[in-house]
């Protein structure tokens, strides 16, 4: 008795399974890769969840879940602020402002 040779049909659906499966998972990683986040140095980032706040973090790379999940929003650290306008709330000097 000779072994029984796979027929066209599962040899074909072998090859597509495995062709969707790979689509799949480069979808997936492409998914995944988009929580990655890279926060500039003169801000903060806060990070919500389905609209809920989760954490803040500070400057640097930032690992999150991709949208829908988390959406992260960029605010102003304060460090920045306080170079800008001064310990009163007045634009420093030299920046172009006027000061009344």
């Amino acid at each position: 008795m000779t072994a029984a040779r796979p027929t066209i049909l599962a040899e074909t659906l072998t090859w597509s399974f495995r062709l969707l499966f790979a689509l799949v998972a480069a979808l997936a990683g492409m998914w995944l890769v988009r929580g990655i986040q890279r926060v500039p140095p003169e801000n903060r980032a806060v990070v919500m969840r389905f609209g809920q706040v989760v954490r803040t973090a500070g400057p640097g790379l930032l690992l999150t879940w991709p949208s829908p999940i988390d959406s992260v929003v960029l605010l102003p650290s304060l460090l920045y602020l306080f170079r800008i306008f001064g310990p009163r709330g007045q634009a420093a000097e030299g920046d172009g402002q006027e000061q009344s």
